[in-house]
């Protein structure tokens, strides 16, 4: 009996050590994930394949670089609306609604910059339907 239960914790520890394991592959530092329905939220300069090809969140983007985007992929949210809001030194800047159109479901939406009038600290805000907000990217432009 008692192997028996040995092996079943043994089990249970596994499968929690597995979790956390996904979890941590799933969501990454450079990003405040507010919502489970959030896998990932992340700056890049480029798409590729419908993957971003860098993670720029969280750090200090060079002036040279003059679009960025923000990835999102989205998990569970099938015909559903989500929006991106590009905010500068806490100015609205520019605000995109995104339709969700499966269970797993990458988007993005991008944002031109421009070294005249763009530079500071910016965040995106994703927010659902109900304007609660879901995820929170930051990046510094040529700071």
């Amino acid at each position: 009996m008692t192997k028996y239960i040995t092996h079943a914790l043994f089990s249970l520890l596994l499968l929690a050590v597995s979790s956390v394991a996904y979890s941590a592959e799933t969501v990454t530092d450079s990003e405040t994930v507010l919502s489970d329905n959030i896998r990932r939220a992340i700056i890049t300069d480029s798409i590729v394949k419908r993957e971003p090809a860098s993670d720029l969140s969280n750090t200090s983007i060079s002036t040279d670089v003059s679009k960025v985007y923000l990835f999102t992929e989205v998990i569970g949210k099938a015909g559903t609306m989500i929006t991106h809001r590009w905010f500068l030194d806490g100015k609205l800047e520019a605000e995109v609604v995104l339709k969700i159109g499966g269970n797993r479901w990458r988007t993005n939406s991008s944002k031109t910059l421009d070294p005249t009038m763009h530079l500071g600290s910016w965040q995106v805000e994703v927010v659902d339907e109900k304007n609660h907000a879901i995820a929170l990217v930051n990046f510094n432009y040529g700071e």
